[in-house]
């Protein structure tokens, strides 16, 4: 069997198979919340949200279907998941709290992935060489599972909505599709709550204050660590964009007196080619503060970079076997190692794995660029 001394970004230990190895991407989770208003919505923390996935965990609906069409089962759990039987799908299979609310708290998300096309796997002997496939039961398919970790502060500590989160990868479980699936799960249970509204107080004519309730919902999504992503590895960013979906457009001029509120997405797009500095430090710098700016204000970055070997440029959608591959050239990451192979599915929580993952996010110098 192949074996390897060192890999990428990690530092192993002495000699491993190949397949005892593992990388993990470092990654933000990152709360905010989203409205269709000019007003900023309240945020809530991780904490909060990932206790509503618990309770959804215990009641089994958490899970999410691959393409479908979901506007027959409408909010109702039940119906969706029965409409679901035969689609592929990603399930939260376990959910774990660690520590108290005094001190510094780790989660641990273990996703499965569930593939209906895949209901046999070939053997063959190793003296004959007769080869043969071995298949499940009629309901059985193929599956893999992998560890998300996420480190939370103490409730008396400053929350800024910003938390350390390690992400095993294992194809075709991506950070978009998790990103997906935490945010369906919290939109499904405001939904099925009849709406989450805050209040915002207004001044009309006649200088009246009126009180008027605008719908949020909160999401919690995944963002790379740029500090590093934007460094090493002969990668060039050339482009960001910065996308608000759903922004509050004044469309009347000052001295009007009647003035129309429209709906749209906006985007900018910034060449950083043409437009950042040449030195790659500056540019570093300069593209940090302006991914700073835009996220304060509630837009969705995606950077675009350039390989100095192949020149490719990749975004957009993807097949997920290619999201996995890009996963790991735009993420930071890690390697842990195993004595032993690992295998793509597990039943469940692996304490090995986490405790690495959780050595990860300790260690501060490998998050001191972006925290």
């Amino acid at each position: 069997m192949f074996e390897m001394q060192s890999i990428g970004r990690g530092i192993l230990d002495g000699p491993h198979p190949v397949n005892a190895l593992r990388f993990v991407l470092l990654n933000h989770l990152i709360s905010r919340s989203a409205a269709r208003a000019r007003y900023a919505p309240p945020i809530h923390g991780a904490t909060e949200l990932l206790e509503i996935i618990g309770r959804r965990k215990v009641q089994n609906w958490t899970i999410e279907f691959e393409g479908m069409e979901e506007r027959d089962s409408g909010v109702d759990d039940a119906a969706r998941i029965a409409a679901g039987k035969g689609l592929n799908c990603l399930r939260l299979r376990e959910i774990k709290w660690e520590g108290t609310p005094d001190e510094d708290r780790v989660v641990t998300l273990f996703f499965e992935h569930i593939d209906q096309s895949v209901r046999t796997f070939p053997v063959v002997h190793t003296t004959t060489y007769r080869g043969r496939e071995i298949a499940g039961e009629d309901e059985e398919r193929g599956a893999t599972a992998a560890h998300v970790v996420i480190l939370l502060p103490p409730e008396s500590a400053l929350n800024i909505g910003r938390y350390r989160c390690a992400i095993e990868t294992v194809s075709p479980i991506t950070r978009t599709a998790i990103e997906n699936f935490l945010c369906r799960q919290i939109r499904r249970h405001v939904a099925q709550a009849g709406g989450w509204t805050f209040p915002v107080v207004e001044v009309r004519r006649r200088n009246r204050p009126v009180t008027k309730e605008y719908q949020y919902t909160p999401r919690l999504e995944l963002v790379a660590d740029a500090g590093r992503a934007l460094t090493g590895d002969g990668r060039v960013l050339t482009a960001m964009t910065f996308t608000k979906r759903k922004e509050r457009l004044a469309i009347g001029q000052p001295a009007e007196l009647i003035r129309e509120d429209v709906i749209g997405d906006v985007q900018h797009k910034i060449n950083a080619q043409q437009q950042g500095p040449s030195d790659p430090e500056e540019r570093q710098t300069w593209a940090l503060a302006l991914r700073k700016l835009y996220e304060e204000r509630g837009f969705k970055t995606r950077l675009y970079f350039r390989h100095a070997v192949s020149g490719a440029i990749v975004s957009g959608e993807v097949h997920p076997a290619v999201a996995s591959a890009t996963d790991l050239i735009m993420c930071p990451t890690e390697i842990i190692s195993f004595t032993k192979p690992l295998r793509p599915w597990r039943p469940d929580i692996d304490p090995e794995t986490v405790e690495k993952m959780k050595d990860i996010l300790n260690t501060d110098s490998l998050w001191q660029r972006t925290d």
